[in-house]
């Protein structure tokens, strides 16, 4: 039962998100974007934030499945919002409407280095 929660929480977590991207790079405003703005800093911590839960959902979702390489243990989610993330901001240099920007990939790859460790942690916890 839980992992079925699991399962469906990620997956309406990265609707959610495909969303956001879609209103991004078509231009449209919401009001999530406009609390962004808001906040000191809020688009790099929406970054590491959305990155970062998506992250974790994927990993918790997986059970921490994991990518073997050499002595490294990379988890399947960790590898997947890498490779999404690198695409998403990597696309924004073709979007006339959007802006490549370093920084953001960045908070972005802070966020899934940051949930990955606590996913790690919360799957070696007890219980």
């Amino acid at each position: 039962m839980l992992q079925k929660l699991s399962a469906l929480l990620t997956t309406v977590f990265f609707i959610f998100l495909l969303w956001i991207l879609f209103m991004a790079n078509t231009e449209q405003d919401t009001v999530i974007f406009r609390f962004v703005r808001s906040l000191p800093y809020g688009d790099k911590m929406a970054h590491i934030f959305v990155f970062g839960v998506l992250t974790l959902l994927l990993n918790l979702a997986s059970k921490n499945r994991a990518l073997s390489y050499r002595r490294a243990n990379i988890q399947w989610g960790t590898l997947f919002v890498t490779v999404f993330a690198t695409a998403e901001e990597a696309s924004q240099y073709f979007i006339p409407s959007r802006t490549l920007d370093l920084f953001d990939y960045a908070c972005s790859l802070m966020g899934i280095l940051l949930f990955t460790l606590i996913s790690r942690w919360k799957m070696a916890a007890p219980g």
